[in-house]
């Protein structure tokens, strides 16, 4: 059974394959991670931008500060 953080992970892994679809674009890390606190309120924003963030480094993605 997938523990909340591995859906979480799932979410953000997700919205890091539509931005691999545009390579070209910034994401906006902050309105990412407000909106899967939303669903994930068991990690703080900055915790889900944290992991957002490494993420797109990993795969060379681009995000606004």
């Amino acid at each position: 059974m997938e523990t909340e953080d591995d859906l979480l992970m799932r979410e953000i892994n997700a919205f890091a394959d539509r931005a691999e679809e545009n390579k070209h674009s910034h994401a906006d890390m902050r309105a990412i991670a407000l909106t899967l606190h939303a669903h994930f309120p068991h990690r703080s924003v900055d915790e889900i931008e944290d992991k957002a963030k490494d993420v797109w480094r990993t795969r060379g993605l681009f995000w606004l500060s």
